[in-house]
């Protein structure tokens, strides 16, 4: 066998090796903001997609994780494999808000932190694409 063959080998192992994913994903991206747009002042923020999507069989959905940029925009989120997308489907928003010292912060109400209380929800098409504005109420 040549070195390039070997090479050739090794990458398509490496391709081939990711996780198996049950379920398809898609590439969103979107911003998250206050009722009124603006930006919310944390050191860090978190958006999780808790999708409604049915089990099959054994395997769960997964939730797609993503972190804010400083303008309230996302493009990274995750589920299965590093920035590969959202599960289509509807979908409850779970945020959470962060200091410097990366313990929750006050700048986002608790209730978008428990998935069961949100009143955050989103549809996640096929295809992904831009979301909808998301927008949290500011703490009172």
């Amino acid at each position: 066998m040549t070195w390039r063959s070997l090479c050739a080998i090794g990458v398509l192992t490496l391709i081939g090796c990711g996780e198996k994913v049950p379920f398809g994903v898609a590439p969103v991206r979107g911003k998250v903001t206050y009722d009124d747009g603006s930006t919310i002042p944390a050191h860090r923020i978190t958006i999780s997609f808790i999708s409604q999507t049915p089990a099959k069989g054994k395997e769960h959905p997964r939730p797609g994780n993503a972190t804010l940029n400083a303008d309230g925009t996302f493009t990274n989120v995750t589920t299965w494999n590093p920035l590969d997308g959202a599960i289509p489907g509807k979908h409850k928003l779970v945020i959470q808000a962060f200091d410097d010292k990366d313990a929750p912060s006050p700048a986002i109400p608790e209730i978008y932190a428990d998935v069961t209380k949100t009143p955050v929800e989103i549809d996640v098409p096929a295809g992904g694409g831009e979301l909808p504005p998301i927008k949290v109420a500011k703490p009172k």
